[in-house]
């Protein structure tokens, strides 16, 4: 439920214009790890920082390489796995963070990629 809207808050700047950052929705109580994915395109790391003021001073975090570059800011991190659009193609993938592996991926026919 959204309860309200406020002005905007700077949490963070970075070295790149196009981003994401995201917290997971469903984890547990206690966990307040931060997700950043820096750029727009065509890069395969993610951070994981273990909180807010973690990410905040780009301190104490940990590095995922992704089996594929992302394309676009439209992630999502729910249930320990992030979800993010293949680069140069119309495919979703769900990497688990826990494996380091795949676990689904799926091509969206006639979705737009590249513009498109």
């Amino acid at each position: 439920k959204l309860t309200g809207i406020s002005e905007p808050v700077t949490i963070k700047t970075s070295g790149s214009r196009f981003g994401s950052w995201m917290m997971d929705p469903v984890a547990p109580s206690g966990d307040n790890r931060v997700w950043y994915m820096d750029g727009y395109h065509n890069n395969r790391f993610v951070r994981e920082y273990q909180s807010m003021y973690d990410f905040m001073t780009t301190d104490n975090f940990t590095s995922h390489r992704l089996p594929h570059p992302w394309s676009g800011t439209g992630q999502v991190v729910n249930k320990g796995s992030i979800y993010y659009n293949k680069f140069q193609s119309h495919t979703i993938i769900k990497f688990e963070f826990s494996t380091s592996l795949i676990s689904r991926s799926r091509q969206l026919d006639f979705a737009g990629y590249k513009n498109m």
